[in-house]
């Protein structure tokens, strides 16, 4: 493709919205002259262009003898299309754009000049596509697939529900509404700052404590009327030294842990913390909201909750980074001024590198900026906790989740035939077609869609503008395609084009997975108690069982056959002698339970000494031959 023209006049330099509503103020009977200077258009080429509308001609879209290489219709095909992809979490890159209106155009058979050789577009194309349709390039947010799955409305919806009744029930004010949550501090920043380097120089460095940096946990809570909790710090360590909290917040605590991460023993201690300063008894209960993470969900956090009047709620999975006040307003700016307190501590220190000792002292500092309240208020109300607001989140919010949805079945499909009424189709539950969620995106200038309220509240010239630019399409396109804004038929063949050339991602059903998932739910409620209680009944049974197992095995191996196997390894132990294959004989040497027929249980036979075993009492692992206890 051609570079951009330079041009080398200052002809045809006027808007062309603004001639559009200057041409219609002359319509109108205003002065030629008058309107030319209000505008800034010249008064010639104004009269030109009210007398080519008055003998309904063809207004020109261009000046020059370059074109576009797009029209209307085509052009916003793309932006639509762009949309729909960026709001499922895949959006395009410039590359993959360029890639895209190159197979478009070949595709609709469109003259363009772009590189034949490399089948792209070129980057003044690009530039300019950007330019006119208010499309800019960002840095995207990595999220996960699980994320861009699980945050969907009927999630969401019901985690609102069991929000609303709580809310309903407590009648909790908003300096009694918590929200908790841990966040990993590492000694090497996840994000250097731009420094200042010759032009030229091929690497630029910058000092770090050391290749990958060790983890601290810090758990941090505050209310929707922005008073924070402390923090609590969760070290990598495995003794607790109180010198560790120097220069941390303060009333801040903390503990080690052998990895620095959080487990149900640190989360109960936590628990003890957090009710020391928000206050909470089951005269003055408070809400605290935190994720569904397995450590929070044990029997002596529920315990302590229902003992302290602290009403536990837990996020859907996987949905924290949209409902979470802390994930939404207070870790980024958190993260961003602990990594350039590292980064400072490490100019004026040089050759001193960031350890535990220093984690609460550089935290503390960032603690102070970030920890605002208009974060904290912000946060909440981003999320619809508080005020609360179950309809924070539009259909284009869990639009992401359409590419992981998964029908149960597919529903049958129901012609109507001319004698056959709407009344006479069964209801039936179908999954909402791509194409109507494709029409929310699209613009409709019919006169009973919304845009068209929007049109005719605005002044009389605005509508003429809108009616000019119509005209100037069909003057551009020479075959006297359908108008823009009036028919949405172009519109669809053209994104259905692009969606045969790029399709929407979609992803494929997979295997089923055992693992029971979490969702949005009542923490401290009684049947969540009751289940946890009843998992470890089970756990106990299982143990106590094994436990009777072992004891049984230890009881029957004789002690001089003990002896002889550990004095030498040398000599041979010989088996005692098997007994005659008769089922009134064969019996188990772990249990001296006989064999029964048909057998209850799983039995082996061991390869040395022949004799047979219940495959719960042996110590047979499934994989080498079984060999028991006594040979």
């Amino acid at each position: 493709m051609p570079r951009i023209y330079q041009r080398k006049t200052n002809r045809r330099a006027w808007d062309e919205n603004a001639m559009i509503a200057a041409v219609h103020e002359v319509l109108d009977g205003k002065s030629c002259n008058g309107v030319a200077s209000l505008y800034d258009i010249p008064e010639p080429t104004l009269r030109r262009y009210v007398k080519k509308m008055k003998n309904d001609l063809q207004l020109p879209m261009h000046g020059g003898r370059y074109s576009t290489t797009f029209n209307l219709n085509q052009s916003q095909a793309l932006v639509n299309y762009i949309t729909l992809i960026d709001k499922r979490g895949f959006g395009l890159t410039a590359i993959q754009l360029r890639k895209l209106a190159y197979d478009f155009a070949e595709e609709q058979g469109i003259t363009h000049r772009f590189n034949k050789e490399r089948k792209l577009a070129g980057k003044d194309w690009l530039s300019n596509f950007i330019k006119d349709n208010k499309i800019s390039l960002r840095t995207a947010e990595a999220t996960s697939v699980a994320r861009l799955m699980s945050f969907n409305k009927p999630a969401v919806q019901k985690f609102f529900d069991i929000l609303r009744e709580v809310l309903e029930k407590y009648k909790f004010s908003p300096d009694r509404i918590y929200n908790a949550d841990e966040s990993g501090l590492s000694s090497v920043p996840c994000k250097l700052p731009k420094v200042l380097s010759p032009v030229g120089t091929r690497r630029v460095a910058k000092a770090v404590s050391a290749e990958r940096g060790k983890n601290t946990t810090v758990v941090c809570a505050v209310n929707a009327v922005g008073n924070y909790v402390p923090p609590y710090f969760i070290f990598g360590r495995i003794r607790m030294k109180e010198e560790l909290l120097y220069g941390a917040p303060i009333g801040s605590d903390g503990t080690a842990q052998k990895n620095g991460w959080m487990c149900t023993e640190i989360f109960v201690k936590y628990l003890h913390h957090f009710s020391k300063y928000a206050h909470s008894s089951p005269e003055t209960p408070v809400l605290l909201m935190v994720d569904n993470h397995s450590s929070h969900i044990s029997l002596p956090a529920i315990n302590y909750c229902r003992q302290k009047g602290i009403i536990m709620i837990g996020f859907p999975p996987h949905t924290t980074h949209r409902l979470q006040p802390l994930d939404v307003s207070f870790f980024g700016p958190l993260k961003s001024f602990f990594s350039r307190e590292c980064d400072n501590h490490l100019v004026n220190h040089p050759g001193q590198l960031i350890g535990d000792k220093h984690i609460c002292q550089l935290f503390g500092k960032a603690y102070n900026r970030a920890a605002t309240v208009s974060n904290a208020v912000n946060g909440f109300k981003k999320c619809g906790l508080q005020p609360f607001d179950p309809f924070v989140f539009g259909d284009d919010d869990f639009v992401m989740a359409e590419t992981t949805e998964r029908a149960p079945h597919q529903p049958p499909v129901y012609q109507n035939s001319d004698n056959e009424s709407d009344d006479d189709i069964p209801l039936i539950n179908f999954v909402k077609p791509q194409k109507d969620i494709e029409k929310k995106s699209t613009i409709n200038m019919t006169s009973n869609s919304p845009t068209s309220e929007i049109v005719s509240s605005t002044p009389r010239h605005f509508e003429k503008v809108t009616q000019v630019k119509r005209n100037l399409f069909r003057a551009e396109n020479k075959e006297n395609e359908p108008i823009p804004g009036t028919s949405q038929t172009d519109n669809k063949l053209n994104e259905v084009t692009l969606q045969k050339i790029r399709p929407f991602p979609k992803a494929e059903r997979g295997g089923n997975c055992k693992r029971k998932k979490l969702t949005a739910s009542v923490i401290t409620s009684t049947p969540i108690k009751e289940q946890l209680e009843d998992k470890e009944y089970q756990i106990r049974q299982r143990e106590e069982k094994k436990r009777k197992i072992i004891e049984k095995k230890s009881q029957k191996i004789p002690k001089k056959l003990k002896e002889s196997t550990i004095a030498s390894k040398k000599e041979k132990v010989m088996p005692l002698t098997p007994p005659k294959k008769t089922k009134e004989s064969i019996f188990c040497p772990g249990c001296d339970e006989l064999y029964q027929d048909p057998p209850v249980e799983d039995w082996i036979s061991c390869s040395n000494c022949q004799y047979w075993w219940h495959e719960a009492c042996s110590n047979y692992n499934g994989v080498s031959e079984f060999v028991c206890d006594y040979c």
